[in-house]
């Protein structure tokens, strides 16, 4: 194991080794987690938005925000369980309920993914279509106002 001096990269930037990747995948990871959390729920007024914003708040609302919302449901149903009188064995029952969810959309996601990498859409181009909706608003926000 890698001391934790080592983690942080020093260099060029365009040189990313291993340490960098999992920098980044621990910062990536937790923006992804908050904006889960602060900005889902506004997407359910998705149908209050003008014309092209409730078109790409619609998208996200069901692409993330269904599986978001079940992940929310799941958890406050595990937490309110109280099977056991303890309250870390309980933790833990909820956070095993998590993971099961967590599987089954990896179940549903690893087999599509891969039917559409044997069309030829690669992980690349999968984020870019997903991220194409934001970036179309941005611009037709900027030439509109």
């Amino acid at each position: 194991m890698k001391n934790l001096y080592e983690l942080v990269p020093v260099g060029p930037v365009d040189t990313m080794d291993d340490n960098a990747r999992i920098i980044f995948f621990i910062v990536g990871t937790a923006a992804a987690i908050y904006l889960l959390r602060n900005y889902i729920p506004l997407l359910e007024h998705w149908r209050e938005l003008p014309a092209p914003n409730s078109y790409v708040a619609a998208f996200y609302h069901y692409t993330l925000g269904y599986p978001t919302a079940a992940g929310n449901a799941i958890w406050d149903w595990a937490s309110t369980l109280h099977l056991t009188p303890y309250f870390m064995i309980n933790a833990i029952i909820t956070l095993t309920c998590m993971i099961l969810y967590l599987g089954f959309l990896l179940a549903i996601a690893i087999p599509a993914l891969s039917v559409l990498r044997g069309f030829g859409i690669s992980g690349k181009l999968l984020i870019k279509l997903f991220v194409a909706p934001v970036i179309f608003l941005i611009i037709w926000d900027f030439l509109t106002t």
